[in-house]
């Protein structure tokens, strides 16, 4: 469980022990990534309550692996700082300075080599990089319009938060059939907007699924 904003595991890494829950076995172990900020939807999915929670995650689902796992996991100080860890690398990022820290956990258990900056780490950085941001447009909720959420768009936030549509407003889906055949005749999908049948529109410049398909002449 990671806890605190800093790139180092005395203050960032803490144990997280749960007990006396039927749907964990004593003495279960797990190396899902979690935080302080499952607490909330770990408590919730107890009392019976599984909507969304923000990016919050039930650690017992993790643990029995009823819930997705996350790929990395944040903390942060204010705007001081942003760390990210994944299972293998710690990554921190001090905005405004361009400074950076990367340590590797495995091969560097004291993390006393800093490998920011390395060329041959410049990928790795930039993709923790793409994370952050990604972290930042999900705390101010995530606006796009329907007919842009398409499938790697909608995998891609699901993967850090798998309830997002929970609280997900729609509006602008793709407007006509004329668009979809469009999208047919390309070969590319047509249906990544189906979900929006069972959803309140909130604005829309017409639905294609609102008129009868036309017949191919």
């Amino acid at each position: 469980m990671t806890k605190g904003p800093w790139p180092y595991k005395p203050q960032l890494f803490i144990p997280m022990i749960i007990s006396n829950h039927p749907d964990l076995e004593k003495g279960t172990r797990c190396d899902a990534l979690c935080g302080g900020l499952d607490i909330g939807g770990t408590v919730l999915d107890i009392a019976g309550d599984t909507k969304e929670f923000g990016v919050s995650r039930s650690m017992i689902g993790l643990a029995t692996g009823e819930v997705q796992e996350r790929e990395v996991n944040l903390s942060e100080f204010c705007d001081s700082c942003k760390t990210l860890v994944d299972k293998q690398y710690t990554f921190t990022y001090y905005p405004f300075t361009e400074k950076t820290c990367l340590f590797d956990r495995v091969n560097d258990p004291e993390e006393k080599v800093n490998l920011a900056g390395r060329p041959e780490y410049m990928a790795l950085e930039n993709r923790f990089m793409k994370h952050i941001v990604d972290f930042m447009i999900l705390s101010k909720g995530v606006r796009i319009e329907v007919h842009d959420l398409t499938r790697d768009i909608h995998d891609g936030i699901a993967k850090k938060n798998p309830k997002f549509l929970d609280s997900f407003d729609i509006a602008y889906p793709i407007a006509s059939w004329r668009d979809i055949e469009r999208l047919e005749a390309l070969g590319l999908d047509a249906t990544y907007n189906e979900f929006c049948k069972e959803r309140e529109i909130k604005a829309h410049y017409g639905v294609y699924f609102h008129k009868e398909r036309p017949e191919k002449k």
